[in-house]
């Protein structure tokens, strides 16, 4: 029943748009000479095309369609909530509650329920029922001093029958599969959006108390386990904005509510997560895992790093933002012109951005690594290891990726959603599976789907720094029920302009070794006669590539086939035994933006030792046969 109960926490606005960032959004106008021009031509072309209301639209035969609809609906209402904030036109805030009268109306919010066609509010609470119930949360907070009794009255039943009620049954121990996970972008989205919910309309809500502490229960293994893996996530770059976007939102929401920070705040992964994607994102590309691959800078990114003082982050988000251009909103599902006007006086004080440092940095415990360069015109590495046994992982262990310039020249081939895709048999999907991954196979396959190295460590060769790759464990047994006695791989950046792969493998009897690489680039080797060598030309770039093995190795190149008919997935460069010919193998790749003119591989004892000559400057590293 809807209650009148009187405010007992902070006033309207209350959820993380702030009366100060209105007041600053009021005033911002054109001709800044920044991003925010683009953002707010953006913002009023768009919100021209949402009045006067039509429903939102959608496409029935895509993945998941009314999660989509369900962000094509925050994006319309939140940046015309936003634009009627700036003008003060009514037409804006009708068009609001049009939308928002529209959301009640719809059948179903979740797609499973729609292909089940179950419609009771209470049959789900997916990832479509938590950005639906933000949307509403911040529509509500922003319309509240507004609203009549019978506006009022109808947001509030509508939250009720669609998010309150269902969040009761689902945000507890025994209710969705997502409470309480510890590295899923659902438990964010869902328990955040409901969350936020409760914080908007907490007067009305009588046990608002109680839901908001099962959505803090649900939330506090996310955060510990960010906190675990030093502000890295293992979903990837695509899942980390999705799930953090959610989180600090929520948890923004509950500060300005509450008056206070949040202990969320406190953990020393919130601080290091800000600089993840951007690690993982050299120059405008993404070097990346797993599923959704894809990167841009999100408002609430802004706001996080302002949160911490952390300066250099702002210039790389401003940096980023202004690259996208007229791009950066446009292209986006969410409301991100909107929200990046209200984040922007934390952004554009900045001043202009800091030259890359070189260096490395491994993730841990979750394994994924970068070799930074401070050459803008270098070779940048990412590399995966740790385990894959998480949500969104690809058959992706021990690849590497790498970026010269602001090129992705090795990368891996992605694809959209298909029902296949998170089945049981997601991982026949070239795409997903180690087909066309820069990873290394034994016998003609690779480290399973779900494996864990046993080892992913940083290293130090002759003054040279890098990265060791153990999976001699996590290899299945490849040859009559026997195990490997090694497999490794070792990667090192000798400068900014030459990286070096030693890979191993050893045995119990004569097998196949090979390394793959996979690039969107063309592909062209060198006669037959000049040993081991290609090169890959992108637009911008391009990369020398060398090869030497301890027995008779072959170079090749082949293409892929991929799950879309008549798509381009690129090239594959192939590297190893043609034939079971040792049971002990080595192969070394030297990457190089110059060309090789000499590689060599020795085996002394237990001692590996490669020498090489670039530019006529010839140097020699010895490597043990473990990697060390």
């Amino acid at each position: 029943m809807y209650m009148t109960a009187s405010h007992s926490s902070r006033a309207h606005p209350r959820l993380f748009i702030t009366e100060v960032d209105l007041e600053r959004l009021i005033l911002l106008q054109p001709g800044q000479g920044d991003f925010t021009d683009h953002a707010l031509s953006s913002l009023d072309r768009f919100c021209e095309a949402c009045v006067p209301w039509h429903a939102v639209p959608y496409q029935q035969e895509i993945h998941n369609p009314l999660l989509i609809r369900a962000r094509h609906a925050q994006k319309i209402i939140w940046s015309l909530c936003l634009q009627w904030k700036r003008t003060g036109k009514e037409r804006f805030r009708q068009a609001v509650l049009d939308y928002l009268k529209e959301m009640g109306e719809w059948t179903y919010w979740s797609s499973d329920c729609m292909r089940d066609g179950n419609t009771d509010p209470q049959a789900n609470f997916d990832l479509s029922y938590g950005e639906n119930c933000f949307t509403i949360a911040l529509a509500y907070d922003l319309l509240f001093a507004s609203l009549s009794e019978a506006e009022r009255k109808a947001i509030h039943d509508m939250a009720f029958r669609w998010g309150i009620e269902p969040g009761r049954k689902f945000c507890r121990e025994g209710g969705a599969t997502w409470f309480r996970y510890k590295n899923c972008n659902w438990n964010t989205v869902c328990a955040g959006g409901l969350g936020a919910l409760v914080l908007s309309m907490e007067e009305e809500i009588e046990d608002a108390s109680e839901l908001l502490a099962q959505v803090e229960l649900s939330l506090t293994p996310y955060f510990e386990y960010l906190d675990e893996n030093n502000g890295g996530w293992p979903e990837g770059l695509g899942y980390w904005n999705y799930g953090m976007r959610y989180a600090y939102l929520y948890v923004f929401s509950w500060e300005h509510a509450r008056g206070q920070t949040h202990r969320f705040m406190e953990g020393k992964g919130s601080q290091q997560t800000v600089h993840f994607p951007l690690d993982f994102f050299p120059r405008g590309a993404c070097v990346g895992f797993g599923d959704v691959n894809q990167w841009r800078p999100l408002p609430f990114h802004i706001r996080l790093a302002a949160r911490y003082g952390e300066e250099g982050v702002l210039r790389k988000l401003r940096e980023a933002i202004e690259g996208l251009g007229a791009d950066y909103g446009a292209q986006s599902q969410w409301p991100v012109d909107a929200l990046s006007l209200v984040f922007a006086a934390d952004l554009v004080t900045t001043a202009s951005l800091d030259v890359e440092q070189a260096g490395q940095r491994i993730y841990q415990p979750m394994g994924w690594g970068v070799m930074k360069c401070g050459d803008p015109k270098g070779i940048y590495v990412s590399v995966r290891g740790g385990s894959s046994k998480v949500p969104h992982s690809h058959q992706d262990l021990m690849a590497i990726c790498v970026v010269v310039g602001d090129e992705p020249l090795l990368s891996h081939h992605g694809t959209g959603y298909l029902d296949t895709t998170f089945s049981s048999r997601r991982y026949d999907l070239p795409e997903l599976s180690a087909l066309y991954k820069n990873t290394l196979f034994v016998n003609g396959v690779s480290l399973p789907p779900e494996a864990v190295l046993d080892e992913t460590s940083e290293v130090s060769i002759q003054g040279y720094l890098g990265m060791r790759l153990l999976g001699t464990q996590a290899m299945e047994k490849v040859m009559r029920n026997q195990a490997l006695s090694f497999l490794g791989r070792l990667v090192l950046r000798l400068s900014d302009d030459a990286v070096l792969l030693v890979d191993r493998c050893h045995q119990p009897s004569y097998g196949l070794f090979e390394a793959r690489f996979h690039t969107t680039g063309d592909v062209h080797l060198s006669a037959a006669d000049e040993g081991h060598s290609a090169c890959v030309h992108g637009e911008r770039s391009q990369l020398h590539f060398a090869f030497v093995g301890s027995g008779s190795c072959v170079l090749a190149s082949s293409g892929i086939c991929t799950t879309l008919i008549g798509e381009d997935g690129g090239r594959l460069l192939r590297f190893g035994t043609p034939e079971r010919q040792s049971s002990d193998c080595v192969l070394v790749t030297l990457m190089s933006l110059k060309p090789v003119e000499d590689l060599t591989l020795a085996r002394e004892g237990d001692a590996l030792e490669i020498s090489w000559t670039i530019e006529n400057e010839s140097q020699l590293l010895q490597v043990q046969a473990d990697l060390c």
